[in-house]
């Protein structure tokens, strides 16, 4: 095992850096967070005291210019990522990005390349994976404890969106995000599909905004939404499994709410989060009566790491192997989202993959 200890710089000064980004590198007793920058550089500048993060900046490129990093984290607004890390890779710097990887596919398969072109090690923060139930949820479909799989179907509902008040931030804008619920929670939903039924051969989507304008941030009147609100797709597996994939932050009342359903010609397993985790399950190993009863989730797992960022560290360190999605996960699921943007726009069925 190696004694070196990671450099890392951190590319935004938000909540997700604070909250998920610095601890995680901070738990792996590996690395040393050296710098942050931010657009706005006073909130650098106050990043940097309260994390004890010896220097800050107000770019990407001054950072760069002047820190000896091994590693950068990309904490900002979904239009950053691309630029951001075509700047460190080209570098030779092991790059951590939030989700979705970029705006858009192009984006998207552009720093999958050039990540790819200098044999870095990349990650994505599909932190649902990360989770207990998640975990043992892909141990039983990697068992085939289900049989074939004929029915997967994921939903992630939200309610921050439904307050009419709520101001026009980053993520109501197309230009900074994408798209609005299908990249911000349906890119989670996607991976989460993706990694536990496997590959997606098609999809017939439908996006809807609910609230067309809302309050500019500066209090100067209002400003146009372009993104969805709601995104729901019919998706087909490779495997021959079909279902639907969910999305919306108009969900009045609820809040992070997923929910997994899988039917197999052996078994089924419904999963709903919560304060207390529930998975019914029936059939399989489970109740050879073909009932349903509860699965608990096993001790081995419940204390389990909620971070992809030590076992990011480690692989760098070490050459182990990846535990962890990475920039190719991250690109499968641009492609699967944005076949459900193009399906919604185009109003008919797209098969995948994309042409190239």
């Amino acid at each position: 095992m190696s004694d070196r200890v990671l450099r890392v710089g951190i590319i935004g000064a938000g909540g997700i850096a604070r909250g998920a980004h610095v601890p995680g590198y901070r738990d792996s007793g590996r690395a040393e967070v050296r710098a942050v920058c931010d657009v706005n550089a006073e909130a650098a500048r106050t990043f940097a005291q309260a994390q004890d993060v010896p220097h800050h900046y107000g770019s990407v490129e001054a950072m760069l210019a002047q820190e000896d990093l091994d590693v950068v984290s990309i904490c900002t607004s979904n239009d950053a990522h691309h630029p951001a890390a075509l700047a460190a890779l080209k570098r030779g710097l092991h790059v951590f990005c939030e989700k979705p990887l970029a705006l858009n596919f192009a984006q998207a398969r552009e720093m999958f390349d050039v990540a790819q072109s200098q044999g870095v090690v990349t990650g994505i923060n599909f932190t649902y994976r990360t989770f207990p139930a998640a975990r043992y949820i892909k141990e039983l479909t990697d068992e085939a404890s289900f049989g074939d799989i004929k029915h997967f179907s994921i939903e992630y509902y939200q309610s921050y969106s439904v307050d009419p008040n709520r101001s026009l931030e980053w993520r109501f804008q197309k230009k900074l995000t994408g798209t609005g619920a299908l990249a911000d929670l349906g890119s989670h939903a996607t991976d989460l599909a993706l990694w536990l039924a496997g590959g997606i051969s098609g999809v017939r989507g439908h996006l809807a905004t609910f609230i067309h304008e809302r309050p500019l941030q500066d209090g100067s009147g209002m400003g146009p939404v372009d993104v969805d609100d709601s995104a729901t797709f019919l998706a087909t597996y490779e495997n021959g499994a079909n279902g639907v994939v969910a999305a919306t932050r108009f969900a009045t009342g609820r809040q992070n709410h997923q929910r997994i359903s899988i039917y197999g010609d052996k078994g089924s397993l419904v999963f709903q989060n919560g304060a207390e985790p529930r998975i019914e399950v029936s059939g399989g190993p489970f109740n050879k009566g073909g009932g349903e009863m509860l699965a608990t989730i096993p001790s081995r797992l419940t204390a389990s790491r909620r971070s992809h960022v030590p076992a990011f560290v480690n692989t760098i360190l070490d050459d182990a192997p990846c535990a962890f999605p990475t920039f190719a996960d991250g690109l499968r699921t641009q492609e699967v989202l944005e076949a459900a943007e193009r399906s919604h726009e185009e109003d008919r069925w797209i098969s995948l993959p994309l042409p190239r």
